[in-house]
């Protein structure tokens, strides 16, 4: 008897990590996306329609072809599953360059499964670099 409640406790933990990759894969495919995506539109699609975006607060790329700096690129760094819906985001905003080699703004996202896909629910930039505007105090 004892066995075979080990047995299903190991399978039930089996299944849970296998829903668990796939939903890392989600996540990671829906920061893909949002580092692919060409305009607002696409930007907006992966994101929960009530989203806090703190991404506007991030230095705008110049958008120059011969740039020193490269397009910046939205890096996982680690994803804690709070919830089965609900998952914590560590991420670096990360662009690179020939004089600067690489700049890094830690970000973290929140992320709610909603309708089987993977949303953006918050964006914060968590430190405020030298160039951005300061609060009023």
């Amino acid at each position: 008897m004892k066995t075979k409640l080990a047995a299903a406790v190991l399978l039930v933990a089996g299944l849970a990590r296998g829903d668990e990759a796939s939903d890392r894969a989600q996540i990671e495919a829906t920061v893909t996306a949002l580092n692919k995506a060409q305009n607002q539109t696409e930007r907006q699609a992966l994101f929960t329609p009530d989203a806090d975006n703190d991404f506007n607060r991030l230095p705008a790329s110049d958008g120059q072809p011969w740039s020193e700096v490269s397009e910046p690129v939205l890096i996982i760094q680690k994803v804690r599953f709070v919830s089965p819906e609900v998952a914590l985001v560590d991420a670096a905003n990360s662009r690179f360059g020939s004089t600067v080699l690489v700049q890094r703004t830690p970000v973290l996202l929140v992320m709610r499964k909603e309708q089987n896909a993977w949303k953006i629910a918050s964006a914060r930039i968590l430190l405020a670099p030298a160039n951005f505007p300061q609060p009023i105090q």
